[in-house]
């Protein structure tokens, strides 16, 4: 399954312009899904470092082959446990893409969740 297959981001565009990717950097993308937003960080992270985590079997699947990126097959609930073990003590920035497959709500094949009939509601959240 191909991240075409998987899920697009919405915002993905403003999501890493929010997430403003210092080179060199160690940023974590708590919901790796596709791959569409670790796809991008990584074409502005020069030698740093980016941690993907998902406990969806599907998303092993779209694992990137780049020696800077690293798949933790489990949920992001553990993160302090995997930063522990991995020796990371500080991250720079971290994202999270906590929407809703139809696959997940319906069945059938994996698409994101249309939205037709509520409010969409985006907040950010500002340091």
């Amino acid at each position: 399954m191909g991240i075409s297959d998987y899920h697009t981001p919405v915002l993905l565009e403003e999501s890493i312009a929010g997430l403003s990717v210092i080179a060199g950097g160690t940023y974590l993308d708590l919901t790796f899904g596709g791959g569409g937003h670790s796809r991008e960080i990584l074409k502005l992270l020069g030698d740093g470092s980016l941690i993907g985590f998902d406990q969806d079997p599907d998303a092993a699947a779209n694992k990137i082959q780049d020696k800077r990126f690293s798949l933790v097959p489990h949920n992001f609930r553990f993160l302090k446990n995997f930063l522990d073990y991995l020796g990371i003590d500080k991250v720079d920035g971290i994202l999270a893409d906590l929407g809703v497959h139809k696959l997940k709500v319906l069945g059938g094949q994996k698409k994101y969740l249309g939205l037709s009939g509520f409010d969409l509601e985006v907040i950010e959240f500002i340091n």
